[in-house]
């Protein structure tokens, strides 16, 4: 809704960048391009609903962003984004995770432990994601019209490795990325930290 303002990383990752998600539509598929959920005539158009009304600068959570900046990461360097994240943060880091069990010991898989939700109103539990991965390739995505990771064109659609929430990680892996935020932990110099943790909105 406000095409001459400037979008930047910032933005993005502060979810201030009016872009906003329509309900739970923000899976990435092969076969699909992070671009039609932003244009007209396309599967994941919504109506335009994942524009928001508030500028630029106003909260407005979006997952559809962190697709965005996976898709920058990938036609910038010419990687997967689960590849490139793991090799110049996770691995450089000294953990053992990774987006959608991309590169992730089969020892961690196998003590891995899926996600369960209430499935309607007779309190059954159910897997809601990942169910059993040391069974199945990783990474593991979704893909239509039996598409594959080999029919992924890199840079055309951010969401499908998950970067809004795919990070498949244990608490060893979560208190090293704390580490880094608060300062203990190097891997980020104290300008870069500074920068991170400057406040972007009220």
């Amino acid at each position: 809704h406000f095409p001459d303002a400037i979008i930047s990383a910032r933005h993005i990752l502060s979810h201030s960048s009016s872009i906003r998600d329509d309900g739970e539509n923000y899976r990435g598929v092969i076969g699909e391009t992070l671009e039609s959920f932003f244009t007209p005539n396309n599967p994941n158009w919504v109506d335009g609903n994942h524009f928001s009304d508030k500028p630029i600068g106003y909260f407005c959570y979006s997952n559809l962003g962190l697709g965005l900046i996976a898709q920058c990461i990938e036609n910038i360097s010419g990687q997967r984004f689960d590849i490139y994240a793991h090799d110049n943060i996770i691995k450089p880091m000294g953990m053992d995770c990774g987006f959608n069990w991309s590169l992730v010991s089969d020892e961690d898989v196998k003590n891995s432990s899926p996600l369960f939700r209430r499935l309607g109103n007779d309190n059954f539990w159910t897997v809601q994601t990942d169910g059993d991965p040391i069974s199945k390739p990783r990474p593991i995505v979704n893909a239509k019209d039996n598409l594959t990771l080999k029919d992924y064109k890199i840079g055309t659609n951010g969401l499908i490795l998950g970067p809004q929430g795919g990070l498949r990680a244990n608490i060893e892996n979560l208190a090293t990325i704390g580490q880094v935020i608060l300062g203990a932990n190097p891997f980020f110099d104290d300008g870069l930290r500074a920068n991170v943790m400057k406040d972007v909105w009220q």
